[in-house]
């Protein structure tokens, strides 16, 4: 199902101001504009286990690594073309269920839109 390894994208999220949930931390540009510092968090995967599992589907697998959403919804796996439907998640882990497949396959992981693949 792939490698393990840290990865690119590098997601930058620019923190919230005025909003109540956190206030930048300011640096001044050129023109003395407040330009908020940038979050970086990458994409990193650890373990994958099992690493093999049932061409019916129906598999539980356990992504482990770092810069998951904890949003359920926020995070598609793909192995190979299949969607494998993700149950639990955190910031370091991933759990999802495999749909029918068969063969070796890459795994394809999407936190927000950015995609992490063990062919990156």
């Amino acid at each position: 199902m792939g490698i393990a390894g840290s990865h690119a994208p590098v997601v930058n999220n620019k923190l919230l101001g005025n909003s109540g949930l956190a206030t930048p931390n300011c640096l001044n540009n050129v023109d003395g504009a407040c330009e908020p510092n940038l979050l970086t968090i990458t994409l990193a995967v650890t373990s994958i286990t099992p690493n093999t599992g049932s061409t019916q589907g129906g598999t539980q697998i356990v992504i482990v690594g770092k810069g998951f959403s904890s949003i359920v919804s926020d995070n598609v796996i793909l192995i190979g073309a299949n969607v494998c439907i993700v149950s639990a998640a955190s910031f370091t882990s991933i759990t999802c269920i495999t749909s029918a497949g068969t063969g070796v396959q890459s795994l394809s992981i999407t936190v927000n839109g950015y995609v992490y693949n063990n062919s990156n």
